[in-house]
C-alpha cells in the first residue's frame, strides 16, 4: 500500500491511520491534525459516531480492534469470504472518505480544537453498549411509514423481543436526520396512567404545575414549534394514558408518534408493527460457516458470546449446537443474551441440556438490567401480569397443548364456555403476543411460541382437576376418529388433517396408557393405524400395536383382531423379516381369523389375513402358504377384487421364481398380470411385469422380457411412478448385462441414476454401485 502524505481524507490514507497509523504520524502535520480529536483512540471514536451502516460499523470495530492482524484473521472474525472482505473495506474506506472531507475538512496549520468539528447539542437519547444486530426491514418498513404521513406508528411483541433496542435505534437514525427533534421517554417505572403525562412534561423540561388547565394544552404548544417525533417506550401497563395521547396528536400536526408495548393502543389512525423473532435456521438443515450472515439470531448470540469470552470460537460443530439454541429460544433476542451469557462457563452441548430447565438457566447475570429483564421467567410473566384473572386461567389451560391446536380442539377444551367466549379469550391472548394464529384448510389454528409453552406448562401445575381436562381433549379426538375414518375417498384429507392432529393423539394415547387398560386406547390405535402406514411410521405402529395385545384384559373383539393382524403387517414393515418371531406371527394372524369369523361383512379381511397369513408360511412351508393363498383368492375372487387377487397372484408366483421354478412362475405371473388389467390399476400392473420379465430373463425369453419390461416403463412413466420406474430399470439393466449389450445397458443406467438422485434410497444406491461395477467389467471384457 502506497502512502499518500497530503493532509486530505483520501481513502488510501484512511485505510493508513486505521491499520499501520505510525507511516503518518511521523509527519508532523499528521500528527498534529490527529491531536486535534484527542489522538488515535480519539479519531477511532469519532469514525464510530458517523452516520454507518451495521455492516460497516463492524467493519470498523474489528480493525481497529485488530488494525495488524491478516485478511484471513478478519474474514474469521466477520464469518466472511476474502473477496467480500475486500469488497466491504473499499466501501468503508470510500464512505470514511466522503463524510469525514465534508464534516472533519483538515486545514494546514489550523489548531482547532476537536470538540468544535461537530458543534451540536448533545443527544438525550439513550446510548446502547452493543450495536443493533438485524432489524433492517422493520427500520426501513417505519421509515417509509414516517414518509407518508403516518404519524402514530405502535410497535408490538412479546417481551425480550427487541422493540425498546430498535425505538432506541430508530431514535438514533432519525435524529441523525435532522430534519424534526427527536424525543425518547421511558414508561416503565410509571405505574399510574394518570401519572404518565406529567412525567413526560418533566422529562422535556416544561412546568408540569397541577394549577395547569391541561396539559395537554403545554405539550401540543411545544410540539408545535417545529417537526417532532416523540418516542414513548413501554406502555402496555399503562393504556389508561391512550386517549390522551390521541388528544395530543390531534391538536397539533407537527406532531408524530412511534409507540412500544405488548399490546396495541388501539386508537383511530394507529399503524400496528408486530416486532417478530430474529431469523432462524432450521436445524434440520447442514449450515456453512459463510451461511451464518443470513441469520440474525445466529449473529447475535455469536455475537454477545464473543462479548463475554472472546477465545469463543466457531466451528461446524459449534454451529450447528448454536442453530439447536435457536431454534429452541425461538429467536427471542433477550432468551439468546441469556443463553451467549453462559459461553463463558458453559459449552454450547451444555446449554442445549440446559434448555430443557430454561427458565432456571436462562438469566441476567449484569448489574444493570431491569428488575424485568433479571431473568426470561420474569419478562414472561410481565406480559402475564397484565392478563385479567380469567384470562390468565384460560391460558393456564391452553399449557396443556404440547403442538399447535384449532379452534374445534380448543372448544373441546373449554366445555363449560361458550365459543363465542373462548374466540373473545383467544382474540385477547393473540392481542398480547402470548399467542400466534394462523390459517389450516381455511380456518383459524394457534400455537405458542416454545418459550411461552414451557411458562404455560408451569402454569397448568396451577390448575384444578387436570384429569377431568385431559378427559375432555381425550374424548374429543377419540369421537373425532371414529365419525371421520380414513376412506380411499377421502384419503388425502384425512391425512392432512391427521398429521395436524397427530402431537395430540401421541399425547392421549400416553394418558390412557398411563391410566390402565380402557377400551378406546384400542379403537384410538385402530382408527391411526392407516396415517402410520401412509406415513412410514412403522416402529410407532408396533409398539402401540404390541400395547394393545399385551394390556387386553380378554375383550377378544373386532378391533383386537384387526390389531393382531396388523401387527404382522407392521412387524414386516420394520423389521422386514418373519424368522425369528414366526411363531408369533402366526399365533396372532390365526387367532385374528377366529375372532373375525364371528362378525357378519367380515369376509374381505379375512381373505387379507390368510395373504398374509401365506406370506409369513412361504418361508417354512409352500404347502401351507399355497393352501392360505387359494382361501384369499377364492373369496376376492367372490366379490371381484381384481387387485387383490393379482396381489396373491403375486406372492405365488415370486415364491416360485425365488425358489428357481421360473416356468411355473410365468404362468401365475400372467394371471396376476391379468387381474391388474382388469382393475386398470397401472402401477401394481408395472410391478408384476417387472417380477414377470426377470423369470423370462431366465428362461432365456429375452426379446419377450425387453418387451414387457417396455411395457412396465411406460406405465411408470406416465404415473410418474421414480420408484417402480427405477425398479424396472434394475430388471432392465440385467437383462442388457446377461446379452452383453454395453450401450443400452450404460443408458439404462444413467436413466436409473438420474431417478437415484431424487430417491435418495440407499438400496438403489447400493444397487449403482453394483450395477457400474458390473457394466465396468463388461466393457473391460470387451476391451
Amino acid at each position: 500500500m502506497k502512502t499518500d502524505l497530503s493532509l486530505q481524507w483520501t481513502p488510501t490514507n484512511i485505510q493508513t491511520l486505521l491499520q499501520n497509523p505510525q507511516r503518518l504520524l511521523q509527519h508532523a502535520q499528521w500528527q498534529s491534525a490527529i491531536q486535534h480529536f484527542g489522538g488515535l483512540n480519539g479519531f477511532y471514536q469519532y469514525l464510530r459516531s458517523l452516520r454507518l451502516n451495521e455492516r460497516q460499523l463492524n467493519l470498523l470495530t474489528v480493525i481497529t480492534a485488530y488494525p495488524r492482524a491478516s485478511v484471513s484473521e478478519y474474514c474469521e472474525h466477520l464469518h466472511i469470504h476474502a473477496a467480500t472482505f475486500h469488497r466491504h473495506q473499499r466501501d468503508l474506506w470510500q464512505t470514511l472518505s466522503t463524510q469525514l472531507t465534508s464534516e472533519a475538512p483538515l486545514k494546514q496549520a489550523q489548531p482547532t480544537p476537536a470538540m468544535q468539528l461537530r458543534p451540536q447539542k448533545r443527544s438525550q437519547l439513550p446510548h446502547p453498549l452493543t450495536h443493533l444486530i438485524g432489524r433492517a426491514q422493520e427500520i426501513a418498513f417505519i421509515h417509509n411509514l414516517l414518509q407518508h404521513t403516518v404519524r402514530l406508528i405502535t410497535l408490538t411483541g412479546i417481551g425480550g423481543i427487541g422493540k425498546t433496542r430498535l425505538a432506541i435505534e430508530l431514535a438514533h437514525e432519525l435524529e441523525a436526520e435532522r430534519t424534526q427533534k427527536i424525543f425518547f421517554c421511558s414508561f416503565v417505572d410509571i405505574l399510574n396512567p394518570e401519572a404518565a403525562l406529567p412525567f413526560l412534561a418533566r422529562q422535556l423540561g416544561l412546568n408540569d404545575n397541577p394549577q395547569s388547565d391541561d396539559l395537554i394544552e403545554l405539550l401540543a404548544e411545544y410540539f408545535s414549534e417545529q417537526p417532532s417525533i416523540l418516542i414513548l417506550d413501554n406502555l402496555e401497563h399503562i393504556l389508561g394514558i391512550a386517549p390522551l395521547l390521541s388528544r395530543l396528536l390531534r391538536q397539533t400536526s407537527s406532531l408524530k408518534m412511534i409507540v412500544t408495548s405488548r399490546v396495541r393502543l388501539n386508537l383511530y389512525g394507529e399503524h400496528v408493527l408486530p416486532i417478530q423473532s430474529l431469523s432462524v435456521a432450521d436445524p434440520q438443515i447442514q449450515l456453512a460457516l459463510s451461511d451464518i450472515d443470513n441469520f440474525d439470531s445466529l449473529r447475535l448470540f455469536i455475537s454477545r458470546a464473543q462479548a463475554i469470552n472472546p477465545f469463543f470460537q466457531i466451528d461446524q460443530h459449534t454451529l450447528a449446537q448454536i442453530q439447536a439454541i435457536c431454534h429452541k429460544l425461538d429467536g427471542i433476542p433477550l432468551a439468546l443474551e441469556f443463553a451467549a451469557g453462559h459461553c463463558n462457563q458453559l459449552t454450547t452441548t451444555e446449554i442445549i441440556n440446559g434448555l430443557n430447565k430454561r427458565f432456571e438457566l436462562l438469566t441476567n447475570s449484569t448489574n444493570d438490567a431491569e428488575a424485568r429483564h433479571q431473568t426470561l421467567y420474569a419478562t414472561l410473566d410481565w406480559s402475564y401480569q397484565l392478563l385479567e384473572p380469567e384470562t390468565q386461567a384460560f391460558f393456564n389451560q391452553l399449557g396443556i397443548f404440547q403442538a399447535p391446536w384449532d379452534s374445534e380442539l380448543c372448544y373441546a377444551l373449554f366445555p363449560q364456555f361458550t365459543q363465542a367466549y373462548v374466540d373473545q379469550q383467544l382474540a385477547t391472548l393473540l392481542e398480547h403476543q402470548l399467542l400466534k394464529r394462523f390459517t389450516l384448510n381455511n380456518a383459524s389454528a394457534y400455537m405458542m411460541l416454545e418459550t411461552i409453552r414451557d411458562y404455560a406448562q408451569q402454569k397448568l401445575d396451577s390448575v384444578q382437576n387436570l384429569v377431568i381436562i385431559q378427559q375432555s381433549i381425550i374424548n374429543y379426538l377419540h369421537d373425532y376418529l371414529q365419525v371421520n375414518p380414513y376412506a380411499d375417498s377421502n384419503k388425502e384429507d384425512w391425512i392432512e388433517q391427521i398429521q395436524f392432529y397427530y402431537p395430540h393423539i401421541v399425547q392421549i394415547l400416553d394418558w390412557l396408557d398411563q391410566s390402565g387398560y380402557d377400551h378406546r386406547l384400542a379403537e384410538i390405535v385402530y382408527a391411526i393405524i392407516p396415517y402410520w402406514l401412509k406415513k412410514n411410521y412403522f416402529k410407532a405402529g408396533l409398539d402401540w400395536c404390541k400395547k394393545i395385545i399385551d394390556a387386553n384384559n380378554d375383550q377378544y373383539d373386532l378391533i383386537y383382531a384387526k390389531i393382531l393382524y396388523y401387527f404382522t403387517i407392521f412387524h414386516g414393515y420394520y423389521w422386514n423379516s418373519v424368522m425369528d418371531d414366526f411363531y408369533i406371527l402366526d399365533k396372532y394372524l390365526e387367532t385374528s381369523i377366529k375372532i373375525t369369523k364371528n362378525y357378519l361383512n367380515e369376509e374381505l379381511f379375512i381373505a387379507e389375513s390368510y395373504n398374509r397369513l401365506g406370506i409369513i408360511h412361504s418361508l417354512h412351508n409352500n404347502d401351507i402358504a399355497f393352501n392360505n393363498w387359494r382361501r384369499s383368492i377364492e373369496v376376492f375372487k367372490k366379490y371381484s377384487r381384481h387387485i387383490d387377487v393379482g396381489r396373491v397372484y403375486n406372492n405365488m408366483a415370486n415364491v416360485f421364481r425365488l425358489d428357481g421354478r421360473p416356468e411355473k412362475s410365468l404362468l401365475i405371473y400372467q394371471k396376476a398380470i391379468d387381474a391388474f388389467r382388469l382393475a386398470n390399476d397401472y402401477k401394481k400392473l408395472s410391478i408384476a411385469l417387472g417380477n414377470y420379465a426377470a423369470s423370462l430373463q431366465a428362461v432365456n425369453r429375452i426379446d419377450e422380457a425387453i418387451e414387457a419390461l417396455n411395457e412396465a416403463l411406460a406405465h411408470t412413466k406416465a404415473n410418474n411412478d421414480l420408484q417402480a420406474m427405477t425398479l424396472n430399470l434394475m430388471y432392465l439393466f440385467d437383462v442388457f448385462w446377461v446379452t452383453k449389450q454395453k450401450s443400452a445397458a450404460a443408458a439404462v443406467l444413467e436413466e436409473a441414476k438420474a431417478n437415484v438422485r431424487i430417491l435418495r434410497n440407499r438400496y438403489f444406491d447400493h444397487w449403482i454401485d453394483q450395477s457400474e461395477q458390473r457394466l465396468a467389467e463388461l466393457n473391460q471384457q470387451g476391451s
